[in-house]
């Protein structure tokens, strides 16, 4: 009788199979990557040759196209082409980016409205980036304008990705309130947050009333809000966060408050961001569980005039202060938050008034780093004006 002799396969030889498997998956999973990063770049081009022709419509019937001189994303929340082509039915909703975690369709007009860009990252697709004859080689622009065009606007890839990168944190579930004040008209004040604590715009103790004024030019983005010193004031749902708080806002004041100090925004007496108008300084402060209310006033230069972007954060251990993204002081805190109930911006209930320009106040339920800040900063403004930070790319 025969015997037939049966040979196993080595380990090495296991190894080698295991290998050309994990090798074979890798190059068929960045294949459907490759794939499915085209045919989202496909969809943006379209996209924004579609957008473009009702930006021609919109120019057809007004003579300009919308304006936005700021500029910003097609999907921030209440931002100008809402009101110039959502209401005005020239769309039923606007164009996003099909990565939109990630990525942002960007419109910018001159102050005018007579020029426009747009622009888009393109993942794979350079050569249309690059053949666009635009001034960022990583993004496809479409730039137009409604008179004799001389130059285009400006945007370089540096720019573009920063701002990009905002896209990212803007999605950030933290937020627990953001009012950007674009409604533009009525007593409403929308919080954009998934949280929806909406204000309501009051005067004194009247709400809703016409309260503040809505601002449509000077603002840093978009429309804003203005306070008259003495009574006006919104009220919104109080945002409770439970251990740790980031509140950052814009202002610009405009005169001397009655009570001596403008309110950026403050939950009871338990969180508070705000000016006194005497030292020009910024106020920040909260309570927690484990010490008393801790206040401190740090930096200047906030009766100037001019915009400033006055922020803090707390991370259950220090508490620090920002203006303009520049670090004015950090103490020594402790414990979990304790929030009040009454939460308003430009007052503290019922007194305290502010005297000016606010615009973009959001409320944070966790600590944001200093280069978050410093990338908010200049969400709206130039490096220049947020120069003494670096954002969280290194720059």
């Amino acid at each position: 009788m025969s015997s037939r002799s049966r040979r196993s396969f080595t380990l090495i030889e296991l190894l080698v199979v295991v290998a050309i498997i994990g090798l074979l998956s890798a190059i068929a999973l960045t294949s459907v990557s490759t794939a499915s990063a085209k045919a989202r770049d496909v969809r943006r081009i379209g996209d924004l040759n579609q957008f473009s022709k009702t930006l021609d419509l919109y120019l057809n019937t007004n003579g300009v196209y919308p304006i936005w001189a700021s500029g910003g994303c097609t999907s921030d929340p209440y931002n100008p082409l809402i009101t110039a082509l959502i209401n005005s039915t020239y769309l039923s909703s606007l164009p996003t980016d099909p990565n939109s975690s990630k990525y942002c369709y960007y419109y910018i007009s001159d102050s005018t409205g007579i020029n426009y860009k747009l622009a888009v990252y393109l993942e794979r697709d350079t050569a249309s980036a690059s053949s666009d004859n635009g001034t960022a080689s990583s993004y496809y622009e479409i730039y137009k304008s409604a008179g004799a065009q001389t130059s285009q606007i400006s945007l370089t890839n540096t720019t573009l990705n920063q701002i990009m990168t905002n896209q990212q944190q803007y999605q950030d579930t933290s937020i627990v309130g953001d009012w950007h004040f674009n409604e533009g008209s009525g007593t409403d004040a929308n919080d954009s947050s998934a949280y929806a604590n909406n204000g309501q715009l009051c005067d004194a103790s009247t709400c809703p009333a016409a309260g503040p004024t809505w601002q449509t030019s000077n603002c840093i983005s978009g429309n804003c809000l203005s306070f008259n010193g003495t009574s006006n004031y919104v009220k919104v749902n109080p945002v409770n966060p439970p251990e740790y708080v980031s509140v950052i806002g814009w202002f610009k004041r405009l005169g001397v408050p009655a009570s001596g100090y403008h309110i950026i925004f403050m939950q009871g007496t338990q969180i508070e961001n705000s000016v006194p108008d005497s030292g020009g300084q910024i106020r920040t402060g909260v309570t927690t569980n484990t010490m008393s209310r801790q206040v401190f006033n740090s930096g200047s230069g906030l009766t100037d005039g001019n915009w400033h972007f006055l922020s803090f954060t707390y991370n259950g251990s220090k508490l620090t202060a920002y203006i303009d993204a520049s670090q004015t002081t950090q103490q020594n805190v402790s414990g979990s938050l304790i929030t009040g109930s009454s939460t308003n911006i430009g007052t503290y209930s019922g007194g305290y008034y502010s005297n000016g320009l606010e615009d973009e106040v959001r409320v944070y339920k966790r600590a944001l780093q200093s280069c978050e800040v410093c990338a908010l900063c200049r969400r709206y403004q130039s490096k220049a004006f947020c120069s003494n930070c670096t954002n969280c790319s290194g720059d």
